[in-house]
């Protein structure tokens, strides 16, 4: 049975089953890699670093500090922190970008005065 526009019933669920898999294929994959790169990231990681990163985290602003957490704690996806944070996902990539330089600014200022 097809609507005006000729789109079928089959047509809608075999397309809406083929984004199902690709979407759990992609989630996979970065669960994966997430795990990769925190098992990379915490056998070369100092404890010196360790605690340069937690004291930048500290001294950030609140709203820089929760949209990372958020994201890179949390592992939540953009849509997902936008959710929380009551804004839209571009708006939770923009504040990510923000956050992510001021946390490098404070880092190297941090490693700088070492």
């Amino acid at each position: 049975m097809a609507d005006g526009n000729g789109i079928t019933a089959g047509w809608l669920y075999t397309t809406a089953r083929n984004l199902l898999s690709n979407h759990y294929r992609a989630t996979a994959r970065l669960g994966e890699l997430h795990r990769r790169v925190a098992d990379d990231s915490y056998r070369s990681t100092s404890s010196e670093e360790q605690h340069a990163v937690l004291d930048v985290l500290d001294r950030l602003s609140a709203p820089h500090r929760e949209v990372l957490l958020l994201s890179y704690w949390d592992g939540l996806s953009a849509a997902e922190v936008g959710e929380v944070l009551g804004c839209t996902g571009p708006a939770v990539w923009v504040r990510l970008h923000r956050a992510r330089k001021a946390f490098r600014l404070l880092y190297t200022s941090t490693k700088e005065s070492s």
